[in-house]
């Protein structure tokens, strides 16, 4: 980097951050001048998030002003070319890693990607975590992306993390890098349809127990009654009191285990 291209450099980062402390100026001037930061930083990876890190500005504002220029910057979108950006944070990556290891005919180590949120399953339970609260969900229908792909963008050690799905591929922006992988018609199983079919189901009962107490006991069960090849998959009975819930199960040599936790509400 020459000595003229450091000194312009350092002239927007300035004019950013005037921008950014005064707060005078509509979010449209603050994106373009953030844009123009980004711009010059791109040849170094990781740069502009590091500049604005350093510097305090707030990751979601920052990318908010730029979205709000590249939203009016950019010509009107179809749908087909330019679909509506999901944005995915920590939460919604980690999710992958509850994806099945397997590849099978009813199970797919994929990740589904919705307005309603990022949801894995194997068929037996299914797991799912709302998109991020201060991003408006997109009117648009999403798509399944390889669990290896929320994986992979999670090393960014980003905040947020946009993923665009177009006809043929899904863009996923890392840090100041796109990830472009082909986009596959993977079958996912109908998790709408079943959540619906259980949403007009009539509820049986509903309680509250702390994660912690029930945490501590379904390991206790694992560690008296470890995974084995040689046994097939291990039950727990759940027994629901007026103020407690009941955990049963046997153990390898044939014993019984038993756990007891209060109900928060009980």
């Amino acid at each position: 980097m020459t000595e003229t291209e450091s000194l312009e450099i350092q002239g927007l980062q300035r004019r950013a951050l005037e921008l950014w402390v005064a707060d005078q100026a509509s979010a449209l001037e603050l994106g373009r001048s953030l844009i123009a930061v980004r711009e010059a930083l791109r040849d170094e990876r990781g740069a502009f998030t590091a500049w604005y890190r350093e510097n305090d500005l707030e990751e979601n504002r920052v990318y908010y002003c730029i979205r709000k220029v590249e939203g009016k910057e950019k010509r009107p979108a179809t749908a087909e070319e330019e679909p509506p950006t999901f944005v995915l944070n920590d939460r919604n990556l980690a999710i992958a890693k509850y994806a099945p290891k397997a590849e099978t005919k009813f199970m797919s180590k994929t990740v589904h990607i919705c307005r309603e949120g990022t949801t894995v399953t194997d068929g037996f339970k299914l797991i799912r975590i709302s998109l991020p609260p201060q991003f408006s969900p997109p009117e648009h229908e999403g798509g399944v992306v390889p669990a290896t792909l929320l994986s992979r963008i999670a090393t960014a050690n980003a905040s947020i993390y946009p993923i665009s799905f177009k006809r043929d591929e899904v863009i996923a922006k890392a840090d100041d890098e796109n990830i472009t992988i082909p986009r596959k018609q993977t079958e996912f199983p109908p998790i709408d349809k079943v959540l619906g079919q259980m949403a007009r189901q009539d509820m049986v009962f509903k309680c509250t127990v702390t994660l912690a107490a029930l945490s501590a006991l379904v390991n206790s069960a694992k560690e008296f009654n470890p995974d084995r090849a040689d046994l097939t998959e291990k039950k727990i009975d759940l027994t629901f009191y007026k103020d407690t819930v009941r955990l049963d199960t046997d153990t390898v040599d044939g014993q019984t285990w038993l756990g007891i936790a209060k109900l928060v509400n009980g």
